[in-house]
């Protein structure tokens, strides 16, 4: 196909705008590391976890890819050292409450936002860990 001379401005425009389109939201406070393991949901709850590893770096692997139930991720993990990691888009299900229920609520991973927080389940939780996910 040839283009002329006044519909290159016009592909230029459109080019341009659909770099412009914006994903799914994520969260300024957190650095983003994506999880393909989620899908569309209606947040209703936070639901908080600890992760019962001990690094936040086999944290994120495990978030995004499997552990020895299947394939599990969370919308954020949150460090020792306070810093928030953002896995999933708010707007989508991420798969971190299992086959859990909440009262009249028997799908939580749809119905809920997912924050895991990194500590190997025997130490206290870290005073910056407390004051990121209090931010969050």
């Amino acid at each position: 196909m040839k283009l002329s001379h006044l519909s290159i401005p016009a592909l230029a425009c459109v080019l341009a705008l659909a770099a412009c389109q914006h994903g799914a939201p994520r969260n300024p406070m957190a650095t983003w590391v994506p999880s393909p393991n989620h899908d569309l949901r209606r947040p209703q709850l936070v639901v908080i976890h600890y992760t019962e590893q001990e690094s936040v770096a086999r944290s994120l692997a495990t978030l995004r890819t499997r552990n020895a139930g299947g394939r599990v991720s969370a919308h954020y993990l949150i460090g020792r050292d306070g810093r928030i990691y953002q896995l999933v888009s708010d707007r989508y299900r991420a798969w971190h409450a299992g086959a859990g229920s909440w009262g009249t609520i028997h799908e939580l991973n749809s119905a809920s936002i997912g924050i895991e927080l990194d500590n190997n389940g025997r130490e206290p939780f870290p005073e910056a860990q407390i004051e990121a996910l209090l931010r969050l």
